[in-house]
């Protein structure tokens, strides 16, 4: 059987457009776990639409909600101004407060009225993933180079 997850249309326009490549989820809350290598059709949120491309699980973590870098909120969608001086240690740096808040809101608004505030922090699933559209762009171009 497919598996399914799902994401607001916001959402998945930054997944297919290679912007958002990690959503995380509360330990705790009813929801189908995913594994390496778990592919998953996208059902977009308070609707029975699917999207055209599905994405493949490439990790899974466990981890508190405020242990978050600068290369999480990027992968979250995100945006936060770039420090291109040592981009490596900025990318392993903890996010800042101020970018921080930027998903806090995001949070809230998701999980208000749960135990699964920000405020709390929460333990998460945390997955990383990679969608099919640039999967398929890869092996074009490097079937091509050949």
């Amino acid at each position: 059987m497919l598996k399914q997850i799902k994401f607001t249309e916001e959402s998945t326009n930054l997944i297919k457009e290679n912007k958002k490549i990690q959503t995380r989820i509360p330990v705790g809350i009813s929801h189908q776990i995913y594994e390496k290598g778990d592919k998953l059709q996208i059902i977009y949120k308070n609707t029975s639409n699917t999207a055209e491309f599905m994405i493949e699980i490439t990790d899974v973590f466990i981890k508190k909600l405020h242990d978050i870098k600068n290369l999480d909120l990027l992968g979250l969608g995100i945006s936060i101004p770039f420090k291109l001086e040592n981009i490596d240690e900025w990318f392993m740096k903890e996010a800042s407060y101020k970018d921080k808040e930027k998903y806090k809101k995001i949070w809230d608004e998701m999980y208000k009225d749960t135990p699964f505030i920000w405020d709390r922090n929460p333990l998460v699933y945390i997955y990383h993933f990679e969608n099919d559209i640039c999967k398929e762009y890869e092996t074009d171009i490097l079937s091509f180079s050949n």
